[in-house]
């Protein structure tokens, strides 16, 4: 039995959420936390989701926040006593702090690390014209999207691509990326390949 947290408020975040809790019913691991932006926050960030009809689906402790470091929140993680911490479609870097209230830490982001690290890297793929695109689940540090790779899955990306169609694309290979590595999460020992600074 693994014990899960979860911070997130984006669409990919919701779709991830989603099979994760999938998941965890399959492994016996249980959702002890979830962390969203409050909706008044929330309306501020394209793609917003309240995750609340997930939360009926699936009765998690589901915690609206402007502040997931806030020390209530903090306590909240403690006290939840989480082996893994899934932060994914969250608006900031979160500090240490975070991170600390589980053994394992873990991310996604919507390119191939460490190409494109920061915000907004389907839009940079557009912009740019690229014709391959991927997800990367990865360790999380308080670096900016530099942790430890566990696995990468990548998607081609057409003429005719804009960033919605580019961002769906993302959340299928996201949803992969989760089931595929999931009994190793499940064990806690995801893969953890450092990233080549040089790239």
């Amino acid at each position: 039995m693994v014990n899960i947290g979860f911070i997130g408020c984006h669409k990919i975040s919701q779709v991830c959420l989603e099979k994760i809790c999938e998941l965890a019913l399959e492994y016996d691991d249980h959702i002890k936390t979830v962390f969203n932006l409050t909706p008044n926050e929330g309306s501020k960030h394209s793609y917003y989701d309240d995750f609340n009809s997930l939360q009926k689906k699936y009765d998690f402790p589901l915690n609206f926040v402007i502040d997931v470091s806030d020390k209530e929140n903090i306590q909240k993680m403690l006290d939840s006593k989480l082996d893994v911490l899934f932060i994914i479609g969250w608006h900031r870097i979160v500090p240490q702090s975070v991170l600390d209230v589980a053994k394992i830490k873990l991310g996604i982001h919507s390119s191939l690390l460490p190409k494109e690290r920061g915000s907004s890297p389907i839009n940079w793929q557009i912009i740019r014209g690229d014709t391959i695109g991927g997800v990367t689940l990865f360790h999380l540090t308080t670096g900016v999207d530099s942790g430890p790779i566990v696995d990468q899955e990548q998607y081609s990306i057409d003429e005719n691509d804009d960033v919605k169609t580019v961002y769906s694309k993302a959340i299928d290979s996201s949803i992969n990326l989760l089931e595929k590595n999931w009994h190793d999460i499940h064990n806690l020992n995801p893969i953890c390949i450092p990233q080549n600074e040089s790239n």
